[in-house]
């Protein structure tokens, strides 16, 4: 984990607890709606300096491109098996 970055000019995040059951997973584009993203972050609020998200993936689903981003990330596979490449 990595300290926050403050930036000048831009305020510090507010604190907030979220519940994934109350926020509405978006399909991903390309994916038949095997893929979908609960966003807990709005990526584009720049106070954050990170993401939090919960990626479901249907059994045979794959993410169609290279995974590329700035922000650090770790991967946790709470149910079934994954290759992450």
């Amino acid at each position: 984990r990595k300290a926050y970055d403050a930036v000048e000019g831009i305020d510090a995040p507010q604190v907030f607890v979220a519940n994934e059951q109350d926020i509405a997973p978006t399909p991903m584009p390309g994916t038949e709606g095997r893929w979908a993203t609960t966003r807990f972050v709005d990526p584009e609020d720049m106070r954050h300096d990170m993401h939090v998200t919960i990626v479901t993936l249907e059994p045979g689903a794959v993410i169609p491109f290279a995974e590329t981003h700035v922000m650090e990330h770790g991967l946790y596979v709470l149910e079934g098996k994954a290759v992450y490449r």
